[in-house]
């Protein structure tokens, strides 16, 4: 009896894994994809004239992009693409500046820990190194520490990733942005140490956590551009004090221009302070490219308020200036028309959408958003002069479908939600781009 209910369990698990691959073989052979239209609130002829493209990819080598009218999902056209090569994604560059870690953990070998020529400029090491000398193998111990006792100021690490695959470093102790900048960590300052070796001896886990409720270091604000590097920085809590007063060349947003195509370091000490700023008024800072060439946003929270200047790269100068009404800083979702900037306040997603009009920014919207918070950094916007379309990734089991929502400046108008035939638990594919929309005639 054994023996018969083993052998009827094998035949059904082959029949389930044979109805799967079935699905699958089934899937992969076709070239086009199908869209199911769901109605959550509204009516549907609000997106009259709106286009929407959905992206499905399996393996790196099989992608199908899918465009369909918004009222009639029915008419959707797949194009389908085998990559024999795979699929290659655009990167932008990427820049990434801080201070050394005084939160998190390292794991590595003894030997390793102690070679002193190795980068630990992201870590506070010097302390877990007098911690792992003091350890017999399987031993571990946990110490308070003052940060002031190893770091006067804090070290920073300026890393640079450029589409070429050139990478570039200014970091350290005695990096030239390190003493620029010159932030002086507070002498109250600790944070608690736990260093372990195990039992053979050779391998040693680190963690560190600041002590009790104390804050420390700062955020920071970066931007890449064709014209440079952009930087800013600020407090990372509400009422926390960062010194930043000895910043050689004075508060503000910095820029640091592009390595010349043979050069091997970065040209830090062509730092400037392009937009100076009040260090007691700032509380937040956010850097973002706009739809124009040459321009960036610099957004700021100054005292309580969201600010946003519109800066011109070539001159430095600020061409555009808005208080906001908002306390925050936020996502931000935009297009040559209209600027949407969103919150999470609480239990609410609120947003702020602002129409372009006669070269100004004019509150077009304020009103909130019903999805869950996690969609904030995921929409894309479409502008008709009357109506505002959002649409973000959506399905059940992968982001290969869409949700869609339509504003006048009445409010919601339609929320709907288009299922692709791809969403499937048993056909494993994933979304590589947030859904497209296109208002008809844009």
């Amino acid at each position: 009896m054994k023996k018969r209910l083993i052998f009827y369990v094998v035949l059904v698990l082959i029949a389930v894994m044979a109805l799967s691959g079935a699905a699958l073989a089934g899937f992969l052979i076709q070239d086009d994809i199908t869209i199911e239209a769901h109605t959550l609130s509204g009516d549907v002829s609000a997106a009259k004239g709106l286009t929407l493209t959905v992206y499905a990819q399996r393996n790196s080598y099989l992608t199908w992009d899918t465009t369909f009218p918004a009222t009639a999902a029915f008419q959707a056209v797949t194009d389908f693409t085998y990559h024999p090569n795979g699929v290659s994604f655009s990167q932008d560059a990427y820049l990434h500046f801080s201070t050394a870690s005084l939160n998190g953990a390292t794991s590595t070998t003894l030997e390793n820990l102690m070679e002193e020529r190795n980068r630990w400029s992201d870590f506070l090491i010097e302390p877990i190194r007098e911690l792992a000398r003091e350890l017999a193998p399987g031993e571990e111990k946990t110490e308070t520490v003052t940060v002031a006792d190893y770091w006067e100021i804090y070290p920073l690490t300026l890393y640079l990733s450029l589409l070429n695959g050139s990478t570039y470093y200014d970091e350290g102790e005695t990096s030239f942005l390190t003493n620029y900048f010159h932030i002086p960590v507070p002498a109250e300052l600790t944070v608690d140490i736990t260093v372990s070796l195990d039992e053979d001896g050779e391998c040693v886990q680190a963690t560190i956590n600041p002590t009790g409720e104390e804050s420390y270091g700062f955020c920071s604000a970066e931007l890449v551009t064709e014209q440079g590097i952009y930087l800013g920085l600020y407090s990372c809590e509400p009422g926390e004090t960062v010194d930043f007063s000895h910043i050689q060349g004075g508060y503000g947003i910095y820029r640091v221009p592009l390595p010349q195509e043979d050069d091997y370091a970065l040209p830090v000490e062509d730092i400037e302070n392009i937009l100076p700023l009040s260090e007691k008024d700032v509380e937040a800072v956010s850097l973002l490219e706009s739809p124009w060439d040459g321009i960036i946003e610099v957004f700021t929270v100054e005292q309580g308020t969201l600010r946003l200047r519109l800066l011109e790269e070539e001159t430095c100068t600020v061409i555009e200036d808005y208080w906001l009404d908002a306390d925050a800083l936020p996502e931000v979702v935009q297009t040559e028309d209209m600027l949407v900037l969103l919150f999470w306040e609480e239990d609410t997603q609120r947003f702020l959408a602002y129409a372009r009009e006669d070269g100004q920014y004019r509150l077009w919207l304020d009103t909130e958003l019903p999805l869950e918070a996690y969609y904030l950094s995921s929409l894309n916007a479409a502008f008709d002069g009357s109506r505002l379309a959002l649409v973000y990734p959506w399905g059940e089991y992968a982001s290969v479908g869409t949700g869609l929502l339509i504003y006048d400046q009445s409010g919601l108008l339609y929320h709907g939600q288009y299922i692709s035939s791809a969403d499937s638990n048993l056909l494993q594919f994933f979304s590589p781009e947030r859904p497209a929309l296109q208002c008809a005639g844009h």
